[in-house]
């Protein structure tokens, strides 16, 4: 029989150096981002620095494209870093082939005309000696395709270095790179660090950037403008003290930095060496004069020890105790309203005119109310389109006081926004300082929303109530949306009565739900945290919900969940449950974003802690990646200890969403249940999906007490016994009436 054997190119498009792009790269390097060699996971299924793709092996000869299983990321043999990529021959009695490997994507790739370029790859294994079958090439696209190039061979250890000089002509335009090699049957080739760089080893690199730090002082955000001296370049930053990369955000302008950062720099140009980093390392302090006051995000530390001295605890040393500062002047909606009483915004609209744009406060007398808003909806879009019935732009420093009004009006009232990115492109410093106390606010059983803000900060509601909103809306509106890169924004002694969500809060920092009531009415959660994954691009802080406080609220729901989440470092403490929810807390991590490559959004830090939940079918129930990705600086551990649950089918219910393109993405890990009192008719279980419990890692369960009919189980969501060595259950009590014993620590 004749030998098998697979002829493997590896093709790189490029073209001529011309205006800038947005997504430079690094000529000497391109194999690999080193960012992606510490990444063993991701790195099969993220596109490269050159969209290196599992998926990306063709038939060379009819360019038919399909999924190749032999080509894989391997550590066995490394010429340099942690991971070469492997390609392993054919298998006995297949019908021999010619496949090609295709470095696609590439056009930001810049070369010089009339320029001399040595390309060059490392290869290992079963590479026949001599060059035989196997061959380098550069290929010209535009103007004419012609071949260049003839190849050089280079024995390093055991290492074979092939390389390949050509020189770009002077009319060039576009050309494309090939690699070609011959694997036979049951043989393996390790490829590593292709290069490609001038040949005179003339490679100019990109000017350090600058970084300047304006604002703060002894309080409140720093900003921090980063530059370089390179005309064109792109600066990239990080702030958890990583090295930036190509794939971390950009800078488009002064950037607000809300919590402690260790804030990392570099700048980027196509056909030049990527800058030296540059470090600052920025300490962010709270802020109590000036209206809304602001605390810090507790970027790299854990969550409690961040409440703990927390401007809005009671039991923080650095409490907040004064009565917010409203700024001058002060207007009186009512009397406007009483002067223009056609009006179609209840006289607000006409009072907004009459505040300077250094800010001021609307005053809401209850005796000139209910303020009847019939205005038509205004739209404007900064990334995402938004409406209201009146549209804040641009603005902040505003105040909304009353001494018990109503406000109705049957369509979204204010649509809050910075208009960063319509204006520069960027979400980087939104206004702040926004303060609703003592008002109602009336959906009139029609709106969704009572208002929204696209970009904002320093946000505040004390004392107010949301009553009649459309509890079957569509999508996932809360009486309150924050969202697009928003931080600082908390509610205190709340009430949400009647609306599909009690709140939606997308990808906000440095959050808080204090003492609020939720009633019976709310459909389907009273919080719901996500992830603003289309703000990625747009700031390193990752844009899940991280550093939340949900404290000493009162739940009473009759189905749905009392908190859905996607969040990291979040604590949930002292609330407590008392209608018949479905699940009473839904938490599951966003994994990987499909916007910026290489990220993943960390999903642990939760801490649930002194609850008292009745009746809830299931108390905890987790999604998938509860896992921690970044800041290894700490430990992002998930504790959920001294709850009170009574009345529950289930205690903990691990149920991962399927995601086949992910196949770590079901991780459940580092997560300690202990001091938990549990009872209930029905046995509280611990339900799993036994296909994937090698999945949960450092699970432990001790020093709980188990009341009702039967022990703890951990079981399939069909009820069969599971035993799963990677949850460790002792020094748990229990009180049954009678014994049935799984993961015995009695």
């Amino acid at each position: 029989m004749q030998s098998t054997r697979f002829y493997i190119s590896m093709v790189i498009a490029i073209s001529a150096s011309a205006a800038f792009s947005s997504q430079p790269r690094d000529l000497p390097n391109l194999l690999y981002d080193p960012s992606f060699e510490s990444a063993q996971v991701s790195i099969a299924y993220t596109p490269e620095k050159v969209k290196l793709y599992k998926a990306d092996i063709y038939d060379y000869e009819f360019e038919y494209w399909h999924n190749n299983p032999e080509v894989k990321f391997d550590s066995e043999k490394t010429h340099s870093g942690l991971l070469s990529m492997r390609i392993d021959g054919p298998s006995k009695g297949e019908t021999s082939t010619r496949y090609g490997f295709s470095y696609t994507g590439s056009d930001n790739i810049k070369l010089l005309a009339g320029t001399e370029y040595i390309l060059s790859v490392h290869l290992a294994g079963d590479v026949k000696g001599g060059g035989k079958g196997v061959h380098a090439s550069f290929k010209q696209i535009s103007p004419a395709e012609l071949t260049l190039t003839k190849t050089k061979w280079v024995k390093e250890s055991n290492w074979t270095k092939v390389s390949a000089k050509f020189t770009t002509p002077n009319n060039f335009q576009r050309g494309r790179i090939y690699l070609i090699w011959d694997i036979g049957e049951g043989e393996k080739v390790w490829v590593d660090d292709v290069s490609l760089v001038p040949a005179n080893g003339e490679i100019k690199q990109v000017s350090t950037p600058k970084i300047e730090l304006r604002g703060g002082g002894d309080e409140g955000p720093i900003i921090a403008e980063i530059r370089t001296e390179t005309p064109n370049a792109v600066i990239r930053h990080t702030i958890d003290g990583s090295e930036p990369t190509l794939y971390s955000p950009e800078v488009f302008g002064p950037i607000r930095l809300h919590g402690n950062a260790n804030l990392k720099a570099a700048a980027f140009h196509e056909g030049c060496k990527t800058s030296e980093v540059a470090f600052r390392e920025v300490k962010v302090n709270s802020r109590k004069t000036g209206g809304v006051p602001f605390n810090p995000v507790g970027f790299g530390e854990d969550v409690e020890q961040w409440w703990s001295r927390h401007i809005y605890n009671p039991e923080s040393s650095n409490y907040f105790e004064k009565e917010i500062q409203s700024p001058d002047p002060v207007v009186n909606v009512g009397e406007i309203w009483k002067q223009n009483p056609s009006s179609v915004t209840a006289g607000i609209a006409e009072a907004l005119k009459e505040i300077p744009k250094t800010g001021g406060t609307l005053f809401f007398d209850k005796k000139y109310g209910p303020y009847h808003i019939t205005a038509p909806l205004q739209r404007e879009k900064n990334y995402y389109d938004f409406t209201g019935s009146m549209l804040i732009l641009r603005r902040g420093d505003l105040h909304f006081v009353s001494n018990g009004a109503v406000i109705k009006c049957d369509k979204m009232i204010f649509g809050f926004s910075s208009m960063e990115y319509a204006d520069k492109g960027t979400l980087s410093n939104p206004p702040g300082n926004f303060y609703f106390k003592g008002l109602t606010f009336d959906g009139m059983g029609k709106a969704d929303t009572a208002m929204i803000w696209r970009h904002g900060c320093d946000i505040l509601f004390e004392g107010c109530t949301f009553r009649n909103y459309d509890q079957d809306a569509l999508s996932h509106p809360g009486t309150v949306n924050i969202t697009s890169n928003s931080d600082n924004a908390w509610f205190r002694n709340c009430r949400f009565l009647e609306a599909k969500n009690g709140l939606y809060l997308d990808g906000i920092h440095n959050a808080g739900v204090i003492n609020c009531y939720f009633g019976p009415d709310i459909q389907h959660a009273g919080i719901l945290n996500m992830t603003n994954n289309d703000m990625a691009p747009y700031s390193a802080f990752q844009r899940n919900s991280q550093y939340v406080v949900i404290h000493g609220n009162e739940f009473v729901g009759r189905k749905g969940v009392a908190m859905s989440l996607t969040n990291a470092n979040t604590l949930i403490s002292d609330n407590t449950a008392s209608g018949e929810y479905d699940i009473f807390v839904y938490a599951q991590g966003r994994g990987k974003s499909n916007i910026v490559r290489n990220l993943r959004y960390n999903g642990s830090g939760y801490r649930i802690i002194g609850n008292v939940v009745e009746n809830a079918e299931t108390f905890l129930q987790l999604g998938r990646d509860i896992a921690q990705h970044t800041w290894h600086s700490f430990n992002m551990k998930n504790v959920v200890r001294d709850n009170n649950v009574r009345g529950n089918e289930c205690f903990l219910k691990w149920s991962p969403v399927t995601d086949p393109h992910y196949p770590d993405y079901y991780l459940i890990e580092n997560i300690e249940f202990r001091n938990n009192y549990i009872s209930g008719e029905q046995m509280p279980q611990f339900i799993m999906d036994k296909d994937k419990r090698e999945c949960m890692r450092n699970l432990e369960i001790y020093k709980n007490t188990f009341s009702g009919s039967r022990r703890p189980l951990t079981v399939t969501p069909k009820g069969e016994a599971v035993i799963n060595p990677n949850i460790d259950f002792h020094s748990n009590t229990y009180k049954y009436n009678h014994k049935n014993v799984l993961n015995d620590d009695a």
